[in-house]
């Protein structure tokens, strides 16, 4: 048996995916230990893991932060030392065989480094595609670039991390690293070494799922409409939907979380199911489209039940999602300020008029499913711990 540690940051969309892995190697007899923010503690204790909670991640943005790629590496490194710190405080008595970490969050493959453990990296989306466009070209972007080297250079010496190795140290690298997404799906699967194992969305069943009227979804088509959990509380974005789909022959079931309640919405017409929280998988399993901000895990569940869909991307990888959905024909893209009543309804027209998006949604759905999903991933790490 070995001992793990998973560290993961303060998002759903980053935990979820973990959670079917840190099942089935404590199933296979793995000891894990879970690091993460307290609001995760419930649904983590309930894979059977030990859970700590870890809450130092990120400080604020500073004004002279660049957008992008360098204003990301600059607020990374004013989390170095508080984000190792406390996880190495978390874990100064324990011995750990290896590190699960997420690909975006903390410092990963550092406090693998320190702790002297096998660093497994884990891409809750599509495995980052480094290239020079993402640095600048201008005066300001050089002198950034040129300050952000010279602090990961003091990072290595503070910490004992190779140099050579900085590049893995900044996009969190492993000795393994698990994709959860297919290779078909993943764009420019070609540029990846033979450490990336495209193993397909982690699908297991949500103890925490919510209570849904199911008969009401019987004798029509159906759409599924949602923002994920972070910017969920758009309500003129609600009431576009109301306006588009009232009079059009769908059942509507749209989640709006917990920042906005149905009484602040005005005009609920009578073919809308709206709930707090939605049991998406099971939803996903019936409904014709899915109307998404385009989060990774939402967008590989509708596509791996074969679900087309509409994506409407706010923020972090939706854009890239979004154009991967609409390059490979399994649905299209809308930009929130695009996403109008009268396009709303036109996209859901186009989409549920055209069998291509339905049969281009199945071929990927295919890769996902064909996978492995979470117990590949097991059988990875566990070959991989049994050879070193």
């Amino acid at each position: 048996m070995s001992k793990v540690l998973f560290i993961n940051g303060p998002a759903e969309g980053h935990i979820n995916p973990t959670l079917g892995l840190v099942r089935e190697l404590i199933h296979r007899g793995e000891e894990v230990v879970y690091l993460a923010p307290a609001p995760f503690r419930g649904k983590i204790e309930l894979t059977g893991a030990g859970f700590r909670e870890f809450n130092s991640f990120y400080g604020q943005p500073e004004s002279g932060d660049l957008p992008g790629f360098l204003g990301m590496m600059r607020f990374l490194l004013r989390s170095a030392d508080q984000v190792i710190d406390q996880a190495m405080e978390l874990t100064a008595t324990e011995r750990y065989d290896y590190v699960v970490h997420d690909a975006f969050f903390g410092w990963g493959t550092l406090i693998a480094h320190l702790l002297q453990a096998t660093s497994i990296s884990s891409n809750s989306t599509f495995a980052p595609v480094i290239n020079s466009s993402m640095t600048g070209k201008d005066e300001r972007s050089a002198a950034q670039l040129e300050e952000i080297k010279q602090e990961m250079l003091q990072l290595s010496s503070r910490y004992g991390f190779p140099v050579s190795r900085m590049q893995d140290m900044i996009f969190n690298k492993g000795v393994m690293n698990l994709v959860y997404t297919s290779e078909y799906f993943q764009p420019h699967r070609h540029l990846f070494d033979e450490t990336y194992h495209f193993v397909g969305p982690s699908i297991v069943k949500r103890e925490d799922a919510p209570d849904f009227p199911w008969s009401q979804l019987e004798g029509a088509q159906s759409i599924y409409i949602s923002l994920g959990t972070i910017a969920n509380d758009d309500k003129s974005f609600y009431e576009a939907c109301f306006k588009a789909f009232a009079e059009m022959p769908y059942r509507i079931v749209m989640s709006i979380g917990n920042k906005i309640s149905a009484s602040a919405l005005t005009g609920v017409p009578s073919n809308f199911i709206l709930q707090p929280y939605a049991p998406q998988l099971e939803i996903l399993k019936k409904v014709d489209l899915f109307i998404t901000h385009g989060g990774m895990n939402s967008v590989s569940e509708a596509l791996f039940h074969d679900v087309p869909l509409i994506v409407i991307p706010l923020s972090a990888d939706q854009p890239i999602v979004a154009s991967r959905v609409e390059e490979l024909g399994c649905g299209v893209k809308l930009s929130r300020q695009q996403a109008t009543a009268e396009a709303l309804r036109s996209a859901v027209d186009g989409v549920i008029s055209n069998d291509a998006y339905k049969r281009n949604s199945s071929i990927v759905g295919e890769t996902l499913r064909n996978a492995g999903g979470y117990k590949r991933a097991a059988d990875l790490v566990m070959a991989m711990t049994k050879a070193r």
